[in-house]
C-alpha cells in the first residue's frame, strides 16, 4: 500500500473536513443541495439562530457535511439558522462523505439538560432540571 504524503503528513483522501467561515449567502446556496434530509424543526433553527445572534455559537466537531455527489448530508438546521441570523459563523465542513455512511449520522444518545449542566459542574437531579426547563419555557411564552 502506498500512502501519498503532503508536507510530511498523509494526504487526505475521501472525506475532508475544514473549518470555514460560512456566510448567509453560502448557507443559502448550500441549502439548494438539500435533497433528502429530515423535516425541518423550526424550534431548532430558532435556537441556533439565537445562539448566533447572542454570541453563544460554538464550533464543535459537528457541522455541515456533503456527500461525494455534493448533496447535503448533515447540517440543514445550522444552515437555516445562519440564513435567518444574517450573520456568518465558523463551522466545520466535511466534503466527500460516502452516501452509505448516512445511517451513522445522529445515531448517538442525545444529551439531556441534566447532562449539559453536569458538564458545567452543576450537580442536580432530573426533577429539578425539568422544573427549570418549565420555568424557562414559561418565560419565553410570556415574552
Amino acid at each position: 500500500m502506498t500512502v501519498m504524503m503532503l508536507n510530511g503528513r498523509p494526504k487526505a483522501k475521501g472525506m475532508v473536513t475544514t473549518k470555514e467561515f460560512v456566510t448567509p449567502e453560502m448557507a443559502f446556496e448550500w441549502l439548494s443541495c438539500n435533497e433528502n434530509n429530515r423535516n425541518l424543526r423550526q424550534a431548532d433553527v430558532c435556537y441556533l439562530r439565537d445562539c448566533i445572534l447572542s454570541g453563544a455559537w460554538r464550533v464543535t466537531h459537528q457541522g455541515i457535511a456533503f456527500y461525494e455527489d455534493g448533496t447535503l448530508a448533515d447540517g440543514q438546521h445550522r444552515l437555516h439558522a445562519i440564513v435567518e441570523a444574517g450573520v456568518g459563523v465558523w463551522v466545520n465542513v466535511t466534503r466527500g462523505m460516502p452516501v452509505e455512511n448516512a445511517d451513522a449520522i445522529d445515531r448517538g444518545i442525545p444529551r439531556s439538560n441534566r447532562d449539559h449542566l453536569h458538564f458545567r459542574g452543576v450537580k442536580s437531579d432530573t426533577r429539578r432540571v425539568a422544573a427549570c426547563v418549565c420555568m424557562i419555557s414559561q418565560y419565553y411564552v410570556e415574552r
